[in-house]
């Protein structure tokens, strides 16, 4: 029997509503009286109307979905489109770019939008900061554009037959000649992600990636820089940038030197709902310390502390009462408002120690520190996983894409402007139903500077500042103020042994349904309560293979296919078959592509039959 397209029921349609909690499941908006019940996947394809496999939407975002849906590219990236037509018809070499972005605006869209144009002989080398990243730009060009980069090394004919690599910043400077080589046998546009760590320091000594930058520009194309900072922690200047005196006698960066500069602020990505506004909880206290020289003991308020004593009070907050209770006040308005939580702290230790915190308490927690072998792995995990949290120092920060992030507890005592910016930029991403994200931070004046810096782009900015409060003696010890969070509670509901194994959303779903006469256990609505807790669990990990990885898992099964045959067919004469191969491809299996390579798996394969 058919079912019908439209979901008629008022009782099915009000179960709809509570388990979207009467907001908008796209943009996140307070429900009308003329709210649409929309199919997930359209009905056209299931025909089905289970309500289950439907969303709450208001009439704008239902009337925009689908095919009406299409994806915009925002002023920056139209503009990234443009430089790369202009380039391919103009046929120059030498050219330099900067595209100055806003963190979080959107800069990992660029270096495939500005390919799109360009012939086929030209290739793409991204140089990025960390390896996360790599894998990242990696899978993320190859879905969203379908263009294929290779997560290079060091290696031999890096590209392999891709239409450019993605490498980190310390591959390319451990091997400068091998880059030059490869640079002149091929024509590449060179991008380099977060150009500030290219530093040219106060006595004129440039560091590794600056020295490689200008040992490889004249054999490119062109150089692209894209950064969120034109500023650096220690106060170097970035190698590549002009820099004038203002009207202080202090050296500031200019545009000068590029032939396009392309410029996307905060409050564009505001304008084009890029980017969400963030609202700020400042946490304040007294803190005390004892000079470990003199003796002498000093306590002061840690927003009132002066430029002298600023470095102490901040490591005293950190390492004290003070930095559990801002832990306290995050932690608690994430488990009420937020999707996903991160926490970024001041050192492993302390990471480790708020991540065991965190899984003592029964949350889906990730570490992402170096000590970590498999963070990497984690990140992935993180990201695959609903209301789950994230502890790092600064290996996860840069570049961390995962729009679901709301909420982030800063523990750090880094008060850099761009390294904190960076920080920031992981929660202020949009995503589908979020308005507002959540940065919890000290109340020192380093903080206050940078986040004043921030607020000036965005007029509506909110600002929540707790204490000071309590007190408390002893060496480096603070008193912190009272975590003041609601704990809601609900009791003297029926079906009491079904209702305490429900999840918190679940619980919320079920008295709403009863609060408007509906009774929970009906097997209507019992799958609207249970659908509610799939995404309260862990979804299957998407695995994405890059080219790198699918390189050694290849080689690997490549050479245990080699000792077999050496065994069997060549009386134990071991690389006897490594050798076959080599003649019959003339050159290492650590040089093949991955087409080269299942080649060779399907040719041993075959010997082995």
């Amino acid at each position: 029997m058919k079912q019908q397209r439209a979901l008629t029921s008022k009782r099915l349609r009000a179960a709809l509503w509570v388990a979207s909690n009467g907001k908008c499941s796209i943009c996140g908006v307070e429900l009308g009286s003329d709210w649409h019940a929309d199919h997930i996947v359209p009905w056209c394809v299931t025909k089905r109307t289970n309500v289950h496999e439907m969303q709450a939407l208001c009439p704008a975002c239902n009337l925009r979905k689908g095919k009406n849906m299409e994806k915009k590219n925002r002023l920056h990236q139209n503009e990234a489109r443009q430089i790369g037509k202009d380039t391919a018809a103009a046929r120059k070499r030498g050219f330099r770019v900067l595209f100055h972005i806003v963190c979080g605006g959107g800069k990992s869209w660029l270096p495939p939008i500005l390919m799109e144009p360009m012939p086929q002989n030209i290739k793409l080398c991204w140089v990025v900061p960390r390896l996360a990243l790599q894998k990242q730009a990696v899978t993320g060009t190859a879905k969203d554009f379908g263009l294929v980069l290779r997560d290079a090394g060091n290696d031999v004919d890096p590209s392999r037959n891709r239409r450019g690599v993605v490498v980190t910043h310390q591959a390319v400077t451990q091997a400068v000649d091998l880059w030059i080589q490869e640079f002149k046998k091929n024509n590449y546009i060179l991008v380099i992600d977060e150009p500030h760590h290219a530093k040219v320091f106060k006595n004129g000594e440039k560091n590794a990636l600056a020295k490689f930058i200008e040992a490889v520009e004249p054999h490119v194309v062109g150089v692209v820089y894209m950064t969120g900072t034109l500023s650096t922690s220690d106060s170097s200047k970035i190698y590549g940038i002009e820099y004038e005196q203002n009207a202080d006698g202090k050296e500031v960066p200019t545009y000068n030197g590029f032939d396009r500069v392309v410029r996307y602020k905060r409050e564009d990505a505001l304008g084009e709902n890029a980017l969400v506004p963030i609202e700020f909880f400042h946490h304040d206290g007294p803190v005390k310390w004892r000079d470990i020289e003199t003796g002498e003991m000093t306590e002061v308020v840690l927003s009132e502390a002066d430029r002298e004593d600023e470095s102490s009070a901040i490591y005293t907050a950190l390492s004290t009462e003070l930095a559990e209770s801002l832990f306290e006040r995050g932690y608690f308005h994430w488990k009420a408002n937020g999707n996903k939580l991160l926490v970024v702290c001041d050192s492993q230790q302390n990471a480790k120690r708020w991540w065991k915190h965190l899984i003592d308490r029964g949350e889906k927690a990730f570490l992402a520190i170096s000590e970590n072998d498999d963070a990497l792995r984690d990140i992935d995990k993180f990201k695959q996983t609903t209301r789950s949290c994230l502890v790092t120092c600064a290996m996860a920060y840069e570049g961390l894409d995962e729009k679901p992030l709301s909420h982030v507890i800063s523990l750090t005592h880094i008060r850099s402007v761009p390294w904190i910016e960076q920080m920031l930029a992981r929660v202020w991403r949009a995503d589908q139903g979020k308005s507002v994200c959540y940065a919890f931070v000290t109340d020192d004046p380093r903080m206050r500077r940078v986040i004043e810096k921030i607020k000036s782009e965005e007029p509506d900015a909110k600002s929540t500042r707790t204490g000071p409060g309590g007190d408390g003696p002893g060496e480096r010890t603070s008193s912190p103020v009272e975590s003041r969070h609601e704990l809601t509670r609900i009791s003297g509901l029926d079906h009491q042994s079904e209702y305490s194994q429900m999840n918190p959303k679940q619980q919320e779903a079920y008295e709403s349904l009863l609060k408007i006469g509906i009774d929970p256990s009906n097997e209507h609505f019992r799958g609207v309560i249970q659908q509610l807790s799939v995404t309260q669990h862990c979804k299957p990990l998407e695995k994405t293979l890059s080219d790198k990885e699918i390189e050694t898992d290849l080689r690997s099964k490549i050479r245990e296919c080699c000792a077999k045959i050496d065994e069997t067919k060549f009386g134990c004469n071991w690389g006897a078959m490594y050798k076959e191969l080599y003649k019959r491809n003339r050159k290492s299996i650590d040089e093949l592509n991955v087409q080269q390579l299942e080649r060779t798996y399907s040719y041993v394969k075959s010997i082995l039959a």
